[in-house]
């Protein structure tokens, strides 16, 4: 046995490093973009908006927040002129293409040609009062900023994401019953990936838990994680469903392909 070296290939028999800072450049721009270690992509960061992520994590501390605000009488303006904004395009307060448009009380109350004269006055307000809720709410402003700012980067990261990986939702076939039925199978295996962000959290955050279908989903990966541990402590499963029916099917009438001994002599 002769082992082979690089010999007349000179480019990569002198390299110092075990690929050239082009090739490691271009696999970290193209796969390793995701939220996982080492920028490797997760499944929500593809679908993570439908199974609510990150919107779960942020929008509790938003809303409390918000909650305390309101409470205490910081966003009363600001409250009051967006319902005015309301009413103006909604119709509450008059036609809004045709006008007049007449707000009776509170921020920019008057009477307006039209919806879109009675928002350009409203803006100003809306503006103003954004200001000074901004600065008395203080350190809860940032807050606020950085959680609506985290869900609206995720959303668009999904889509160049999506891009990526070639998804595109309207070429899906509907009725394809052959990708549901390779996903039935598959629940088993996925729910073995435990880790943030990937198959077993994806699909448990948006199945339907009060179904008996979302129930199952569930059971169905949790199945195969007790295969996983059943099968590291040395206790193999086994189908129920045998290989082989205790009654044969009955055997096709095919076309006969032996020759009988008489056939074969008077063949020769």
């Amino acid at each position: 046995m002769t082992l082979e070296t690089l010999k007349n290939l000179p480019l990569v028999e002198t390299q110092t490093q075990p690929i050239t800072d082009a090739v490691k450049n271009f696999y970290l721009n193209t796969f390793a973009g995701g939220s996982g270690p080492d920028g490797t992509y997760l499944i929500t960061d593809f679908f993570g908006t439908a199974a609510g992520v990150p919107a779960v994590e942020v929008l509790p501390q938003v809303n409390t927040i918000l909650a305390a605000r309101v409470a205490d009488g910081t966003l009363t303006t600001l409250s009051a002129v967006y319902a005015n904004m309301l009413g103006t395009v909604n119709g509450s307060f008059g036609d809004p293409v045709s006008g007049p448009v007449v707000i009776p009380s509170g921020p920019g109350a008057g009477t307006y040609a039209n919806a879109e004269d009675a928002i350009v006055a409203l803006i100003p307000l809306a503006q103003s009062a954004i200001v000074t809720a901004a600065a008395a709410m203080g350190t809860d402003t940032a807050t606020l900023n950085s959680a609506f700012a985290t869900v609206a980067d995720h959303a668009t990261l999904e889509v160049i994401n999506q891009g990526k990986a070639a998804i595109d939702f309207s070429e899906l076939i509907a009725g394809d019953q052959t990708s549901v039925m390779a996903l039935i199978v598959s629940f088993t295996g996925l729910g073995t990936d435990v880790a943030v962000g990937q198959a077993a959290q994806f699909f448990e955050l948006i199945v339907d838990i009060t179904s008996d279908t979302g129930q199952a989903i569930i059971g169905a990966m949790r199945e195969g994680r007790n295969q996983v541990q059943l099968a590291a402590a040395g206790v193999n499963g086994y189908d129920i469903v045998p290989d082989q029916p205790e009654t044969p099917p009955p055997v096709a009438p095919l076309l006969g392909s032996s020759y009988t001994v008489a056939e074969a002599e008077s063949a020769g």
